[in-house]
């Protein structure tokens, strides 16, 4: 029986794109949903019927946020140690190590040996090998290793719980698991929060997108 060609919106439906459509709105609803919410007035939040977007509109959740729970203190202490670890702080540096060796590993060995043989015929020391050949090509698998680090250090809680004691010295994670008391939870400071503490990790991926697509791609093709 020969297979008839679809035509029109038909040749769109097919497996592939359902699957992209689901997993496009399983992203998107949720994210919509933090932020919609985000910018809720804060006595409007749980009530019934939920309402789809934020009417009446409010900043007072971002002003909570900052004001009343110190949020810019711990996102202060979270670029700190983030960009620390990225470059060193010791114990977050021993947990993310072998990620990164795990990615960067699979991306090294793509890299041609005939390009370092060719570098030292020409009189290249290793440090310069490295340095001039083998880094520039390796770049793809640099930023995927770091913006995985990072957003892996952004998002710690347990060691940041556990040796942060003091509030000036509270990670983002910590901060917000401090947000309300015994009996209250402000669901609108903590969705205010959480899409400010989004934020600087959509800007990397959207700006090393390229360089992080390349990596993980190269990797998994050649691992």
């Amino acid at each position: 029986m020969r297979n008839r060609k679809r035509t029109g919106w038909h040749k769109y439906i097919n497996g592939l794109s359902i699957a992209t459509v689901v997993t496009v709105l399983f992203i998107i609803i949720p994210l919509y949903w933090l932020v919609a919410t985000s910018f809720k007035n804060p006595n409007s939040i749980g009530t019934s019927p939920p309402s789809l977007g934020p009417t009446p509109f409010s900043t007072e959740n971002y002003y909570n946020a900052f004001v009343g729970y110190d949020f810019g203190v711990y996102f202060k202490t979270s670029v700190i140690v983030t960009l620390s670890t990225t470059a060193l702080i010791l114990p977050y540096t021993a947990f993310n190590l072998p990620f990164a060796i795990w990615i960067l590993r699979n991306y090294m060995l793509g890299i041609p040996k005939e390009m370092e043989e060719t570098a030292r015929i020409d009189g290249a020391r290793p440090l310069r090998t490295v340095w001039t050949i083998i880094l520039p090509m390796a770049l793809p698998g640099v930023f995927t290793a770091g913006i995985f680090c990072f957003t892996a250090c952004w998002t710690e809680f347990l060691m940041a719980l556990t040796f942060n004691s003091a509030n000036n010295y509270r990670t983002i994670p910590v901060g917000i698991a401090e947000f309300g008391g015994n009996f209250q939870v402000p669901y609108g400071t903590i969705f205010a929060a959480s899409v400010v503490a989004v934020v600087p990790i959509g800007i990397l991926v959207f700006i090393f997108r390229r360089f992080v697509i390349s990596g993980l791609t190269s990797g998994a093709v050649k691992g």
